[in-house]
């Protein structure tokens, strides 16, 4: 159960962009399945604006907007509203990416090459929609075009014949 809902869990993170914010924060505190278990219940809760004990896709594309604005003010540590190519390396090699592979991405996403990136430039880091509704879809279980806490809080099935190890994403 415990890997079934760190998977669940990763799954949410990578597909609302906050994989490092959230993970780290989760591995952090959550050693058991009940403290993973708790941390969702409070994510799903912070999620569900209206309180109507479900998300909805909009829903969903609104706390993945707020986490983006949240984790790039985060990184702005000179709170310039832009970010250094220092300031984006000082997270990505703390959580192990390599300076070359930063820098090349710091060029390609510096689109007016200000030596700088703007909330818009750095918004381009943030997957798609396509994967969030996608992922949104794998979680709606009773295809209700929501989704109910006890979705949100259950690990998706396992499909796929043999050598898919991966399940559903």
């Amino acid at each position: 159960m415990n890997k079934q809902l760190i998977a669940k869990f990763l799954g949410i993170c990578v597909s609302a962009g906050t994989f490092t914010t959230y993970v780290h924060a989760a591995t952090s505190t959550a050693t058991t399945a009940s403290d993973i278990q708790a941390t969702l219940s409070a994510t799903f809760t912070e999620i569900d604006t209206n309180q109507d004990k479900y998300l909805s896709l909009a829903e969903v594309e609104a706390w993945q907007d707020t986490q983006h604005v949240e984790r790039f003010t985060s990184l702005d540590t000179d709170a310039s509203s832009s970010l250094s190519l220092v300031e984006l390396q000082a997270n990505t090699t703390k959580n192990g990416f390599p300076e070359a592979i930063t820098e090349n991405l710091f060029k390609l996403l510096d689109n007016d090459s200000n030596s700088e990136l703007s909330s818009a430039e750095f918004a381009l880091l943030a997957p798609g929609k396509g994967g969030l509704i996608r992922h949104f879809a794998h979680m709606d279980t009773d295809g209700d075009l929501q989704i109910s806490e006890t979705e949100f809080l259950t690990a998706p099935p396992h499909h796929g014949g043999p050598g898919n190890q991966h399940g559903r994403h």
